[in-house]
């Protein structure tokens, strides 16, 4: 099994096809099925990180029954909050979204570079301030030890990231200065989700470039243009559906 995406729903919740996802979710796709590839996992880990549409799509999975604390067993982000937080365009309302809807601000991910929302809020290149106040004012425990990723802590991610405005943030609230937790060894599934461009780094703090996630480097180019073949596919399937009904 190859691919980005693993699943029909998340390759729909990942473009925010909302046409696409109601079609499927009409015809009986299981809303919470996991991807056994891809770097995505779960198609409400999709739509939390979509470039698009990401809030509808957010929106009519959760009325659908998705279930808003699933774990993925692949990806980048293990929940959908930390997709929501790592988001590459700042996605703070669709995180504003999942906390209203019960969202665990402190939900440790399974699998996943984060680890925790607050360490993928803090690494994120875009509103990382904005959505670490939302998160720390939800609850979210900036001293809390991430179990998988690279960082282990919200400190240590800014810090890696070059995202001074939530270092200052993260220590005028209280948050200790430690060493970066050692690594954990990834599993054969998640060494084939990532590339070079997630590979860790000895060079200084400063060079923000080489330490920015894998969804803002190389990674990002070979999704585009992988999902602008799923949109031609998925578009396929809902013109077929629709001359169908016709």
């Amino acid at each position: 099994q190859v691919g980005d995406f693993g699943t029909a729903l998340c390759a729909a919740a990942a473009e925010g096809n909302t046409e696409i996802i109601q079609i499927l979710l009409a015809v009986g796709a299981n809303i919470n099925l996991q991807a056994k590839v891809g770097y995505l996992g779960t198609a409400i880990c999709a739509a939390a990180s979509s470039w698009e549409n990401n809030i509808e799509t957010v929106q009519i999975l959760l009325a659908a029954g998705a279930d808003i604390h699933q774990q993925a067993k692949v990806g980048l982000f293990g929940t959908a909050l930390c997709a929501a937080a790592a988001g590459p365009e700042g996605n703070t309302e669709t995180v504003q979204i999942l906390l209203a809807a019960g969202a665990d601000v402190n939900l440790q991910a399974q699998v996943g570079d984060f680890g925790t929302a607050l360490c993928a809020a803090a690494a994120s290149e875009k509103k990382n301030i904005e959505t670490v106040q939302i998160l720390l004012a939800a609850g979210a425990d900036m001293h809390l030890q991430a179990q998988v990723g690279e960082y282990g802590t919200a400190l240590c991610a800014a810090q890696k990231n070059g995202r001074r405005g939530v270092e200052q943030l993260l220590l005028e609230a209280g948050a200790r200065s430690r060493s970066p937790s050692s690594a954990r060894t990834n599993t054969p599934i998640e060494t084939e989700t990532r590339d070079t461009a997630t590979t860790q780094t000895t060079a200084p703090v400063e060079d923000a470039a080489i330490h920015t996630p894998a969804f803002v480097t190389g990674r990002i180019w070979r999704h585009l243009v992988l999902s602008a073949v799923a949109a031609l596919l998925l578009s396929f399937v809902f013109n077929f559906f629709a001359y169908g009904e016709s």
